[in-house]
This record gives structure tokens, C-alpha cells and sequence, in this order.
């Protein structure tokens, strides 16, 4: 009998998938997903193998301006939810 097909995502890797599907088009702030238990080093291994994107954002805050890291899910990752 052949083992099972394992899935290629961990579930640690899918909680951040899970909760990037779920939000806005806009996607999800690095801060936001870290108060989940989101990792950077989760995130970087997401994107790079594509279930994941990141795009830096600038945004005026008073006085000064910031970057802020946006992370949203492909469509890609949404596949591999669904296996």
C-alpha cells in the first residue's frame, strides 16, 4: 500500500495562508500576521515559493513617512489550501 501524499505545506505554513485568504484584497500588514504567530522567516519561505507575495507599501503618517511590508496570497496558495 503506498503511503499517503503528504502535503507540501506544513500546517504552520498554512495558518498564514488561511488567514491571507481571508482578508481584504489589500492583504494583510507583516504586524498583524506576526501578533498571529506568523514568522518573518515563515513569510519569507511563502513567498518565495509562491503561495505568497509581498509588496512594501509607503504610507504617510504625521509627521514622517513609513514602509510597511503587505503580504497577500496567490493563487497558488489558494490551491494548496484546497488539497
Amino acid at each position: 500500500m503506498a503511503a499517503p501524499e503528504q502535503p507540501w505545506l506544513s500546517a504552520g505554513q498554512q495558518r498564514p495562508l488561511k488567514i491571507l485568504g481571508e482578508v481584504e484584497k489589500n492583504g494583510a500588514g507583516e504586524a498583524a500576521l506576526l501578533v498571529h504567530g506568523c514568522w518573518r522567516e515563515m513569510l519569507a519561505e511563502l513567498v518565495l515559493a509562491g503561495p505568497a507575495t509581498a509588496v512594501t507599501d509607503t504610507m504617510q503618517t504625521s509627521p514622517s513617512t513609513i514602509k510597511v511590508e503587505r503580504y497577500r496570497i496567490t493563487d497558488d496558495g489558494r490551491k494548496a489550501l484546497k488539497d
